[in-house]
């Protein structure tokens, strides 16, 4: 077979044209640091890539439910270091008002005070965190605590996701915490029964209000306990995830970057062989004009 001008002349093109794509390309890389811009570049790492950016945001998506979540748990906690404070509050104001030294005017004011602060206590667990009530349960169509302390939320525990397909209680059970149900103490009914006390003028009724009072104190802190481990819990799981995302994009910078020592190198090779290619071509037309002038 034998080898025509054209076909000399159409490979030395084909080899310059791949001598320039290739150096267009590691130019390209020089100037923006990335190798693969495109599935073309490199399929196997740019598969790789998309894995591992979709992984980045489902932890991120993941991270910040959490950090919402420890968010609500910071004020649900707040709320219940208000109550707590108003506990041991009426706690001082019943151990003094049982005293028979008191008289009914001393504990008409104290009435007037324990009113208040079942105000401040109805207040306070009527926290929000944007549109949500935090001790709502699931319900954030309106307030969980009426004035009078009917609860209106329902007594189910929010679960967030701290990792895929781990969940962990983001919520703090108001209707057990405040209102009792499972078997503890109404501490809005407590406060009730000593203001209806202390306007009774009843030191041995006002007495008596002192044991759900101080059971509610501990019923209290126990859900503050509870909240407290939940936080933790999300704010450990909030640095994992972030540390792991973080982790998702190296991995694809590495898989998708090229550093400048190799970009440089990269180049300077490409324009080599580009250099290469040329002279080839222009050689190869050389000779085969000399031969038709022979």
């Amino acid at each position: 077979m034998r080898i025509s001008d054209s076909m000399i002349f159409g490979n030395a093109d084909l080899l310059s044209q791949r001598a320039r794509v290739a150096v267009n390309t590691a130019e390209q890389q020089a100037a923006t640091g990335v190798r693969v811009q495109h599935a073309g570049d490199d399929p196997a790492a740019a598969g790789q890539m998309i894995s591992h950016q979709l992984n980045a945001s489902r932890l991120t998506a993941i991270a910040a439910g959490a950090t919402a979540a420890s968010a609500e748990l910071k004020s649900a906690d707040g709320a219940l270091q208000g109550v707590n404070n108003v506990l041991i509050r009426a706690t001082e104001v019943a151990t003094q008002m049982a005293n028979s030294s008191n008289n009914a005017g001393d504990r008409a004011s104290a009435a007037q005070e324990v009113d208040q602060l079942i105000a401040s206590v109805v207040g306070d667990l009527n926290a929000k965190v944007g549109s949500r009530y935090v001790l709502g349960g699931t319900s954030d169509n309106a307030a969980p605590f009426s004035a009078d302390g009917t609860y209106n939320g329902d007594a189910n525990v929010r679960q967030v996701e701290i990792a895929p397909g781990v969940y962990q209680a983001s919520s703090v059970n108001a209707a057990a915490a405040i209102k009792g149900v499972g078997g503890g103490v109404d501490v809005i009914g407590a406060l009730q029964a000593l203001s209806a006390a202390l306007k009774a003028n009843d030191p041995s009724a006002v007495s008596n209000t002192l044991t759900a009072l101080q059971a509610g104190t501990s019923q209290v802190a126990s859900a503050r306990a509870s909240a407290g481990n939940s936080m933790n819990t999300f704010d450990s799981a909030i640095s994992l995830l972030q540390s792991q995302s973080g982790a998702e994009t190296a991995t694809v910078s590495a898989l998708g970057d090229i550093d400048e020592v190799t970009a440089a190198g990269n180049l300077a090779l490409a324009q080599r062989s580009l250099d290469a290619a040329l002279t080839a071509s222009a050689q190869g037309f050389q000779l085969s004009l000399l031969d038709k002038i022979r």
